[in-house]
């Protein structure tokens, strides 16, 4: 099988959209599909569309998106066609920016995590947005969920909301999980051997996130709080940007960023899931966070909240348990001490968590999944 693998950014990049697009790459070439990557692309219009930014931002006080603006994607869609050849047996993209004007006789397949109308008014940067930025938003989604062939979503979450907000059939649709974007070589035995040796006498959360306030930092920060409160010695080690104020207290274990990209961040990385008791994240809106598929895969249960697409990676009681999003620390607090103080129920937690990575959030089960669907869409197009 022979694809175009589309991408506004590198896909070699492990650090551009959390390393996703470079691990979806690798998923697929593990299923004996041929990637021609065609990105990162040019973009076009830098300098007026920044102005144009500037004059919404503090003029008019909305917000503008430049990957929004028609002429963005309709140079972005020229570039691919110009790349495209007769060897190519379909385009795979990752996101719908690039293809919102495709035109190709190969079908076009989008694995990604959201639609636009998803993210308006959920994530802070598609918060007061611009008429225009609304407008040309939802064309250009709908345009591209019109010619695509198949769209894989990693969440029923974004699935619900291409049927709810653009009226695609549910048939053409399909969800697959993302995996974990860090390299994890663990057997059941490595994993019943880590969760053994996490200590009784003290509980220790990891918090793992480059936008604080959105992933609920200080709230991770509440929790640890009410734990030590409550009687049980517990620690927070922090992972990503702190913004610096107030002081942290002592409980609280800052490591910065840790650089999947090399050896001793990996390392490090890795050193703190196995050490942890559980992933705290709190998040007030995401779509599909990796790093609860890098849990799972450390035999790490996650305390994450129910929005977005979070529930299809975090199933209650088998590899965590999900708490609305006006829930505080208490809530939290409760459920941590259920879950410790019950004899064998923390390992038991664990362990299915771990195998909950086995059985549907790693990235070889997602390739041969979505291997078998690009067979049907090139049957059908055949």
């Amino acid at each position: 099988m022979n694809a175009a693998y589309v991408t506004t950014a590198d896909p070699s990049d492990v650090r551009r959209w959390a390393g996703t697009l470079y691990y979806v790459a690798r998923a697929l070439e593990a299923q004996s599909i041929s990637l021609d990557r065609i990105g990162p692309l040019a973009k076009k219009y830098a300098v007026p569309l920044k102005a144009k930014e500037a004059v919404y931002q503090n003029l008019l006080r909305k917000r503008y998106l430049r990957d929004r603006e028609p002429i963005v994607a309709k140079h972005y869609a020229r570039q691919i066609e110009r790349s495209l050849s007769r060897e190519h047996e379909l385009v795979f993209g990752v996101g719908t920016i690039p293809i919102s004007y495709l035109d190709c006789s190969q079908p076009i397949v989008v694995w990604t995590d959201a639609t636009f109308a998803a993210l308006v008014d959920f994530y802070p940067e598609f918060t007061n947005l611009s008429a225009g930025t609304l407008r040309n938003g939802h064309a250009m989604e709908a345009a591209a969920l019109s010619r695509s062939r198949l769209i894989i979503y990693s969440s029923e979450w974004a699935a619900e909301s291409a049927t709810s907000h653009y009226g695609i059939d549910r048939s053409k649709l399909a969800i697959v999980p993302f995996g974990p974007n860090i390299d994890i070589e663990m057997t059941a035995a490595d994993a019943d051997a880590a969760v053994a040796a996490r200590p009784t006498g003290i509980c220790r959360l990891l918090f793992v996130g480059a936008d604080w306030e959105r992933k609920g930092g200080p709230l991770a920060i509440d929790i640890a709080a009410a734990l030590n409160a409550a009687g049980l010695e517990t620690e927070l080690n922090l992972v990503g940007r702190y913004p610096g104020k107030p002081s942290l207290p002592s409980f609280v274990i800052r490591h910065g960023f840790l650089d999947k990209t090399c050896a001793d961040g990996r390392k490090a990385l890795h050193h703190l899931f196995l050490s942890s008791h559980f992933l705290v994240f709190p998040t007030r809106a995401d779509c599909s966070p990796v790093v609860l598929s890098e849990a799972s895969a450390h035999a790490v249960p996650s305390l994450a909240t129910r929005v977005g697409g979070i529930p299809t990676a975090v199933h209650e009681d088998v590899n965590g348990k999900l708490f609305d999003s006006h829930a505080g620390a208490e809530e939290y607090c409760a459920y941590v001490l259920e879950v410790l103080t019950t004899p064998g129920r923390y390992r038991e937690l664990a362990l299915s968590s771990f195998e909950e990575y086995r059985r549907r959030l790693n990235w070889e089960l997602s390739g041969a999944t979505v291997r078998r669907l690009l067979e049907d869409v090139i049957g059908n197009h055949a």
